[in-house]
């Protein structure tokens, strides 16, 4: 597999001050120069706390990196059965165990089911149904991994009367898969597109957009009552707007941030069932909850054309890192990233290449470093089945993104889902690869691709 490494700016190495420095630094102190008593004290780390002391590097708030981290392909694996198509998946890595977690729904007769596998690289559990196979389509999962080692699974399901779609829920701490719970109202209306985070207790939070708000859609959320039930639904949307495809993530001070899809300056909006079509007016907002109070809602995009599958996480400061697709400036999908910070959000970057379209997204936190996995197409037209390049990148402040990672280069690879492993120093990336020639991407193969990628600072 070719790779290409970061575009690395190389940092000074940790403890590399001169003795002129040290020199100047203690005359600073009112110390006298490099004594005996000095040389001792700077080799049992009591100078290099005052060093950090003067420069202002103590136990403050972290600082975002000024520079890249180094990153390297270290895995890469197979993990679906072919021929089968598997597709949308999704992945958990336990901050406990670093046990990987993967979902994706795999169409192996009439209807498309969500399966599972876990382990670690070289030692994989089988293929093993979540949702009950029952003939009726599951579909749309979402899953994360908690601070106590469970792993949570969301996704939609029409187990009810095979017509309707709803959002259900379950949770893995331990051995096995606990029982199912139904989240969504069951009015005869429909849950769309889950997406799931977790409290920092560990209880699980699952948002999706609903229809039962009379003609249009709006966000609801709920989340574990820490017992193993469920509390009752918060409307996070409210204002008459079709709102869809969320995403949320949850800060360390128990905030969640909010980013969907808004269609309030499309002109049919109440009339046209299509939203999401070409040529459509779609822009993208956020919003931050501090408990039960919502924030202003804030504006992330402006644009005549679609703006869509925002995809959303937080740093240690509570500022939240967005990107998303964009077809305004160039008739073709771009990938741009912003990052709100007290609900001021900043310039919009374009992370993708010019004259290449591109492809749903993923971002995720590692420690202080924000990392963005992409596909683009090789042409700003390319079909369905045209080449992709799948790759990872980390984006520093003000936006300032480094040379590309290449994960996957040969083939059709889409769709990825980017996870942070702490326990690891580590990223992992999911995606789906697609072999045939059916533009629909529904009678062809896929099989779901997984890659490890170190970071080093």
């Amino acid at each position: 597999m070719s790779q290409v490494t970061g575009c690395l700016d190389k940092a000074m190495p940790t403890g590399s001050t001169s003795v002129r420095m040290r020199v100047i630094l203690a005359r600073m102190m009112g110390l006298r120069p490099l004594t005996m008593r000095l040389a001792q004290a700077w080799h049992c780390g009591l100078f290099t706390l005052l060093m950090l002391i003067l420069i202002g590097c103590g136990g403050g708030p972290t600082v975002p990196p000024s520079t890249f981290a180094r990153l390297a392909v270290k895995y890469a694996e197979t993990l679906s059965s072919p021929p089968t198509y598997a597709y949308d998946a999704q992945i958990a890595v336990s901050p406990i165990t670093g046990e990987v977690f993967l979902c994706w729904v795999r169409r192996s007769g009439a209807a498309p089911e969500i399966f599972c596998r876990h382990g670690t690289p070289g030692k994989w559990s089988k293929e093993e149904a979540v949702s009950e196979i029952d003939g009726l389509r599951s579909w749309n999962p979402a899953t994360v991994a908690g601070p106590d080692g469970c792993v949570h699974l969301a996704y939609m399901d029409q187990k009810l009367d095979g017509v309707g779609k709803e959002i259900y829920a379950r949770s893995r701490c331990g051995d096995g898969w606990g029982p199912e719970s139904l989240l969504s109202c069951t009015d005869a209306w429909t849950g769309w597109d889950p997406d799931i985070e977790v409290h920092p207790d560990g209880r699980p939070a699952v948002c999706w957009f609903d229809h039962g708000f009379g003609v249009q859609h709006e966000i609801l959320m709920r989340s574990g009552d820490g017992a193993g039930g469920w509390l009752s639904q918060v409307r996070l949307t409210n204002d008459n707007h079709w709102q869809y495809f969320p995403d949320i993530a949850i800060d360390s001070s128990d905030s969640l941030h909010l980013v969907q899809v808004d269609t309030r300056y499309e002109l049919d909006e109440w009339y046209d069932t299509d939203h999401y079509a070409e040529g459509r007016n779609l822009e993208i907002y956020y919003r931050r909850w501090l408990g039960d109070s919502p924030g202003p809602e804030v504006r992330l995009t402006d644009s005549p054309l679609r703006s869509i599958a925002p995809q959303i996480d937080v740093d240690r400061q509570g500022r939240a890192h967005v990107i998303w697709l964009d077809e305004t400036e160039s008739g073709y999908n771009r990938l741009y990233y912003t990052v709100v910070t007290e609900n001021e959000p900043g310039k919009a970057v374009a992370l993708s290449s010019p004259g290449r379209r591109a492809d749903f997204s993923s971002i995720a936190r590692l420690g202080d470093r924000i990392f963005v996995a992409g596909a683009e197409y090789v042409d700003p037209l390319g079909s369905s089945t045209a080449q992709t390049s799948l790759c990872v990148r980390e984006i520093l402040d003000g936006g300032r993104a480094g040379t590309s990672l290449a994960v996957a280069t040969e083939g059709t690879n889409l769709h990825p889902r980017l996870v942070a492993d702490e326990r690891g120093k580590m990223l992992w990336v999911v995606w789906m690869e697609y072999v045939g020639d059916d533009e629909t991407l529904i009678t062809g193969q896929s099989y779901i691709r997984l890659a490890g990628v170190t970071v080093e600072d």
